[in-house]
């Protein structure tokens, strides 16, 4: 399937489009995407699941994926998406409050300008720039930067569930739509002033930079990720999460051990002994099938890619990986998250200040000599 021609809506372009529908729309999000996307069609999933299934799926990943935002771009992207989570307690109660509230009668622009306002009045020292304008140009750049990073991460996360056909049918039991219940429709469509022209698109694009997907693995550490995929190839099992930390763990002098230690000391060994029994439980479990594939497929290693290249670095290294697991949106995310003392916000601030500070030794340093210096 198709739209516009030979554009997939798979790709983030499309997906950036979508999710653009589900914040200007006057439906909730579940309907925005069960009616006016191609969103569910995407799904590999089985023909007993209903369209209401593959939706509420969506609307599950999507509130799951957001989380791991960029904080300066999040708040942004839940006004516009209309998601709450208690998050908007970091701008104030009466933020908070206003978040709440905001149903389908409310506009994409209101949320912006309300959300832009509030963002202003905490920062130190407080922006006081806060005519109408203002307020939504920056709110949309914001708004701007998150949705693409989403549909990134949307993307890759469809396109793994998908091989790895590792997607939840929404339990019969829970709400079908867990942002803010529907009202009336807007008696008028938001105008297109709330879309971000070309030029403003760029204006605003300054952290959104193109994928470097071409940036290659460093050698250990594709020789151990080399060596586990084929032992899951041999085993007939599909790879996971686990089995790619595990691996990482276990290179001579693997900084993901270091970054464990420095946010907790002896965190690593207990990380990497609960990694072994999770590889363990997945060989002796029934697992999914083994499908071959790139490392550049998988969301985590497009994410350490992206990181690489905004560093200037030659390679991916294992921090950078790390950094893409823990910015993911994994259930070995969520399970290493219950480990009692491990604090994994803590983990991924020592990753990143890790991988920066390698990259930035790896630069050739400014030298000072007289050979450029005219006679």
């Amino acid at each position: 399937m198709t739209v516009d021609g030979d554009v997939k809506p798979g790709e983030p372009e499309n997906l950036e489009m979508a999710l653009y529908r589900i914040a200007r729309g006057n439906r909730t999000p579940f309907e925005t995407i069960k009616s006016k996307t191609e969103l569910p069609d995407l799904l590999d999933v089985p023909d007993s699941w209903s369209q209401d299934d593959r939706s509420q799926a969506l609307v599950d990943l999507i509130r799951a994926l957001a989380v791991d935002i960029d904080q300066d771009y999040r708040l942004a992207l839940y006004a516009a998406l209309r998601i709450v989570t208690g998050y908007e307690h970091k701008l104030g109660a009466e933020y908070a409050q206003h978040a709440a509230g905001w149903d389908t009668r409310s506009s994409l622009t209101q949320r912006l300008v309300e959300y832009r306002g509030y963002w202003n009045a905490m920062q130190t020292p407080p922006i006081t720039e806060n005519r109408r304008s203002a307020l939504k140009d920056a709110g949309r750049k914001q708004w701007y930067a998150g949705r693409i990073d989403l549909s990134r991460r949307l993307k890759g996360e469809i396109e793994r569930k998908n091989r790895l056909q590792d997607w939840q049918r929404p339990s019969q039991d829970s709400p079908a739509i867990p942002w803010p219940a529907t009202a009336k429709p807007a008696d008028e469509a938001e105008s297109n002033d709330a879309r971000p022209s070309a030029t403003a698109r760029h204006a605003g694009s300054d952290h959104c930079m193109p994928l470097a997907r071409d940036l290659p693995l460093a050698g250990l550490v594709r020789e151990a990720l080399d060596a586990a995929r084929a032992a899951c190839a041999a085993r007939g099992r599909a790879f996971y999460t686990p089995d790619l930390l595990h691996a990482l763990f276990d290179i001579p002098g693997s900084g993901i051990s270091a970054c464990f230690d420095d946010a907790q000391p002896g965190m690593a060994s207990r990380v990497r002994d609960w990694l072994v029994q999770s590889v363990n439980a997945l060989t002796q479990g029934r697992p999914a099938p083994f499908r071959p594939f790139e490392w550049i497929e998988r969301p985590e290693v497009q994410r350490a890619a992206d990181l690489a290249a905004t560093d200037g670095a030659a390679v991916v290294t294992e921090v950078y990986l790390l950094v893409g697991v823990l910015e993911g949106a994994s259930t070995t995310r969520e399970q290493l998250a219950e480990i009692p003392g491990l604090d994994l916000d803590h983990v991924k601030q020592v990753a990143n200040e890790r991988r920066r500070n390698s990259a930035s030794v790896l630069k050739t340093p400014r030298l000072e000599h007289g050979f450029n210096q005219s006679a």
